[in-house]
């Protein structure tokens, strides 16, 4: 995935969408996990463009696959029908919050002048106007994306199980 603005925020909007989502799923209704963690990076080290999409959560075991088989059929849903009206107001509306907290704060900074000078990308620029022209399609076509690299590692640590 190429390293811009652009994927970097549709790449957030994505983990953020699925943070509402799981958290809906598997711990509210499921009753799995406290919480489920999402975050999405792009990143041209060490040579070549691209991505990573973690997800993550703490369960008992006895219940470990059955909530982790609900992770992709999410991913795939968002990927075929895309996010409500409601799920993209909600995150427009904290992403322009945040924005306004990050704009204030030295590590924000420090952050964007390190990815401008190792990576080449303006990271604030252009911000507010993605923002504005936020659009389900485009979340779609990311979480297209994140599902046709077919490069998923599922993942479950035991403590309980050892070598």
């Amino acid at each position: 995935m190429e390293v811009n603005l652009e994927n970097n925020i549709y790449l957030s909007v994505l983990d953020q969408l699925l943070d509402i989502r799981y958290t809906k799923s598997i711990r509210e209704e499921k009753g799995g996990t406290y919480g489920v963690s999402c975050g999405g990076s792009l990143s041209t080290l060490p040579s070549e463009p691209d991505f990573m999409l973690m997800i993550g959560f703490d369960t008992k075991p006895e219940m470990a696959d059955e909530l982790r088989d609900m992770l992709l059929p999410e991913i795939e849903r968002l990927a075929a029908e895309g996010p409500t009206e409601e799920e993209m107001g909600k995150i427009k509306e904290y992403m322009v919050k945040q924005r306004a907290d990050n704009l204030k704060q030295n590590g924000s900074w420090k952050q964007w002048i390190t990815n401008y000078h190792l990576m080449g990308v303006d990271y604030t620029t252009d911000y507010d106007a993605i923002i504005g022209s936020l659009s389900a399609e485009k979340v779609k076509a990311i979480a297209a994306k994140v599902l046709e690299s077919g490069n998923v590692l599922k993942l479950i640590m035991d403590p309980a199980v050892a070598e």
